[in-house]
C-alpha cells in the first residue's frame, strides 16, 4: 500500500541516520536445490565476492522445481539479496495514515549516498503527540528490495 506522503525540508525539521552495510540478508552468491536433487543451480557475482568476500545462499526446496525456472528464480534473488542493505531511520511531522507496511517518499537536498525521491517501505512506526505536536520515528527500508 502507497500513500502520497512526501517527507522532504519543506514539511519540517526531520532527524534521520542513514544506514548501509551488507551484515544482515546481503548474499552475492546464491544455490538453489530441488527437492529431488535433480535440479541443481548456482549464481555468483565474482565483483561482489571480490570486495566483500563470499557470502553464500543456500536453499532446498521442498517441491521439485523445473530446471528452466531455476534461472529465473536465481535472478530474482540476485536483485533482491546481492546488494547492500540500506535502512533510514527518522523522526518528522506526523501523518496517521502511515503506518508499518505503507510507503512514502523521502526527499533531502543532502541525499546524494541513498536514492533520493524514491519510495520507502515502513518497517517500523511509532506515533507521538507531545504539545499539540503530533511526530513520528520511522524506519525505512527501499521499496525494490521487497
Amino acid at each position: 500500500m502507497r500513500t502520497d506522503i512526501i517527507i522532504d525540508e519543506e514539511n519540517g525539521e526531520i532527524d534521520y541516520q542513514h544506514n548501509a552495510n551488507i551484515d544482515e540478508d546481503v548474499y552475492n552468491q546464491f544455490k538453489i536445490i530441488s527437492e529431488d536433487a535433480k535440479s541443481w543451480k548456482t549464481y555468483r557475482n565474482d565483483k561482489h565476492i571480490e570486495q566483500w568476500g563470499m557470502l553464500q545462499y543456500s536453499k532446498k526446496f521442498g517441491a521439485p522445481i523445473k530446471e528452466k525456472d531455476l534461472p529465473a528464480i536465481l535472478d530474482k534473488l540476485a536483485q533482491i539479496y546481492d546488494r547492500p542493505r540500506q535502512r533510514l531511520s527518522l523522526t518528522c511531522f506526523g501523518d496517521w495514515n502511515v503506518r508499518a507496511g505503507v510507503g512514502v517518499h523521502v526527499r533531502f537536498s543532502d541525499f546524494k549516498n541513498f536514492d533520493n525521491g524514491q519510495g520507502y517501505y515502513v518497517r517500523e512506526c511509532t506515533h507521538s503527540v507531545t504539545n499539540a505536536r503530533h511526530e513520528m520515528v520511522l524506519e525505512l527500508c527501499a521499496q525494490n528490495v521487497i
